[in-house]
């Protein structure tokens, strides 16, 4: 990947039958490897969100291109209280893996 590092990378067998029970989804619809990327207010254009940086749009077209599935968690929409975050993040994980399962 070069420069670039993955925030959370899901890959091999066992860690998608770990992913998958915790999301409900059967294995067959999730590609590994999964790239979690959790954007902070440094992958935006302006600090409160809307535009992705350049250089953010690049590092996802590269993991893309390399067969990773991305998966984006902005920091706009992280719940704050952390009995939250759990449910949030299975939510935009069935979400990303429902609307991907093509591809």
């Amino acid at each position: 990947m070069g420069v670039y590092t993955i925030d959370i990378a899901v890959r091999g067998a066992s860690n998608l039958e770990k992913l998958t029970t915790r999301i409900g989804k059967p294995a067959g619809e999730i590609r590994v490897p999964l790239a979690i990327e959790c954007d902070g207010p440094h992958h935006y254009v302006h600090s409160g969100g809307g535009l992705k940086t350049p250089a953010t749009l690049q590092k996802v077209r590269l993991l893309e291109e390399q067969g990773w599935r991305v998966v984006s968690v902005p920091f706009f929409e992280w719940p704050r209280k952390s009995a939250e975050r759990g449910k949030y993040l299975v939510d935009v994980l069935r979400s990303a893996i429902s609307t991907n399962s093509g591809t």
